[in-house]
């Protein structure tokens, strides 16, 4: 049978003292993806808006993995990722959205409402894998 407090534990020695950036325009969507990025062990930053996001990835180098939703005010997250490679080709990125409709070839998109457990695995593989975006 599957323990999942045994993968749990798991996942958060694979994770703890790695570093994310969670971006999302909605506070509550926002403390919830953060707090739970801290709960396996992640140090993380937080930004509200595109703009914020971009300036953390600037002054904050050891940013490894950014998780940002997709629609927001000003610089929406496809923006910010582009913007964000330019300064860091090495950063991983997961896409979350409420909006079906889009879908990135390039990098992991989990559709909100989604599991957490989604996004542990997400990170995880994300910070697992070498070189450039997957294929």
């Amino acid at each position: 049978m599957f323990d999942r407090c045994h993968s749990r534990e798991t996942a958060g020695a694979a994770l703890a003292g790695r570093v994310a950036l969670v971006v999302d325009d909605e506070p509550m969507i926002l403390e919830i993806l953060s707090e739970f990025c801290a709960s396996l062990g992640m140090k993380v930053y937080e930004a509200p808006d595109g703009e914020g996001a971009l300036r953390r990835v600037e002054t904050n180098p050891e940013i490894e993995v950014l998780v940002t939703d997709i629609r927001m005010p000003g610089l929406d997250g496809p923006g910010l990722v582009n913007l964000a490679l330019g300064l860091r080709p090495e950063i991983k990125v997961i896409f979350v959205t409420g909006y079906a409709t889009y879908r990135s070839a390039a990098w992991p998109t989990l559709r909100k409402p989604f599991d957490l457990d989604e996004l542990e695995d997400a990170v995880r593989r994300a910070l697992l894998q070498q070189g450039p975006a997957p294929e």
